[in-house]
């Protein structure tokens, strides 16, 4: 994989804002070899069929999914820009059916620096959704979530727009006022959950009933959410089980694995439903009497259900000699099991900032929003 300076220097802190917040841009461009993306594209098909044999995916889903996955590259000893070596995959922590934060921050990018050469990821979407559905009215549903959220999805509805996608920005009222048949949501909405349309919980109700015509971001009946960020357990495929770790649901007997077994200070204790970086619990940070005492409370608090996962850090890239963080998010149109690569997204942060945050999350404003190639 190379790396491609578009100017002088690859960062840049002064056109974008997510609020009242002003953030780093990474400007350079990630360049892939042929052969490895066909690598990614197969390790996540991979990772696809094992989850649809294990069921983990509650219904048959279709649409947008993203694969949030851990690179590494061959020359590991000497990460220095601009050619980093032979990119290879070695982890997942997540498949996300229901994030498309990324893809309106990469139409932020194209807006904001047009000099920048990458591919349009929100034009390939439409032109999948024209397929699918054909030239009908969508309604882009807005919630009340994040106001750093909120300050981009307008760039996201205006590249969707260019792509020929007749969609239109609407509040859950006018949404159920002209009766809109098909929806992108923007925002999250769970009956039970986590909810962005706090003003209207009927409004939720009725999405629910409304979910096959949601084109993006179904509402969940509760906080299993097992179509977003599931659980990847381990499998019996070995060049998928090595992706994935000894992952297993939090129970008493996990605890006590996870200290007699397994060495705790290798895993995290994550929220099943997804945790944009909150709530996670490091077996690192924690002795063995802290660590059980910390995922006992989880589990007699009963708020959500967790998991223990292995904790696999993102590779530190050095680059204008600064050290970055970086993760892969290739993007996948799903239909139950035919799974067809779109295009990725790649996030970028300060490695020092990853390290003491321990995620990337563009939406909140931690990291340098990422690049697409």
């Amino acid at each position: 994989m190379q790396v491609q300076k578009n100017s002088d220097s690859v960062l840049d802190d002064n056109k974008i804002r997510i609020g009242n917040m002003r953030i780093g841009m990474f400007t350079g461009s990630f360049v892939l070899e042929d052969c490895e993306r066909d690598r990614v594209i197969k390790t996540c098909k991979k990772i696809w069929r094992h989850l649809r044999r294990e069921r983990r995916y509650g219904v048959d889903p279709m649409g947008l999914h993203r694969f949030d996955l851990v690179p590494a590259f061959a020359r590991s000893d000497d990460l220095v820009a601009e050619n980093l070596g032979g990119l290879y995959i070695k982890g997942i922590y997540e498949v996300n059916g229901h994030s498309p934060e990324c893809l309106a921050a990469a139409s932020m990018i194209r807006h904001h620096y047009p000099h920048i050469p990458c591919v349009n990821a929100a034009e390939i979407v439409a032109e999948r959704i024209l397929d699918v559905y054909g030239d009908v009215p969508i309604a882009f549903v807005v919630g009340q979530g994040s106001a750093l959220k909120a300050s981009w999805y307008q760039y996201l509805v205006n590249d969707l727009v260019a792509a020929g996608l007749n969609i239109t920005i609407m509040t859950p009222k006018e949404v159920m006022k002209k009766k809109m048949k098909h929806m992108w949501r923007w925002g999250d909405a769970r009956i039970n959950g986590e909810n962005d349309y706090v003003f209207s919980r009927g409004f939720v109700e009725w999405l629910h009933t409304q979910n096959e015509h949601i084109i993006f971001n179904r509402v969940l009946r509760t906080e299993d959410d097992v179509t977003n960020k599931s659980l990847l357990l381990s499998s019996s495929d070995p060049d998928v089980a090595i992706l994935l770790g000894e992952n297993r649901p939090l129970d008493n007997n996990s605890i006590w694995w996870s200290v007699d077994q397994h060495d705790h200070q290798r895993l995290m204790a994550k929220p099943d439903g997804g945790s944009s970086g909150k709530g996670l619990i490091f077996g690192e940070q924690h002795p063995t009497t802290a660590w059980i005492d910390e995922l006992q409370k989880v589990l007699k608090g009963g708020k959500q259900k967790y998991s223990l996962w292995e904790t696999q850090w993102l590779p530190s890239v050095t680059i204008d000699g600064e050290d970055f963080a970086i993760d892969f998010n290739p993007a996948f149109w799903i239909d139950g099991d035919d799974i067809e690569y779109l295009y990725t997204i790649i996030r970028v942060d300060f490695y020092e900032r990853y390290r003491q945050e321990r995620k990337i999350n563009v939406s909140q404003g931690a990291g340098i929003a990422g690049l697409i190639y």
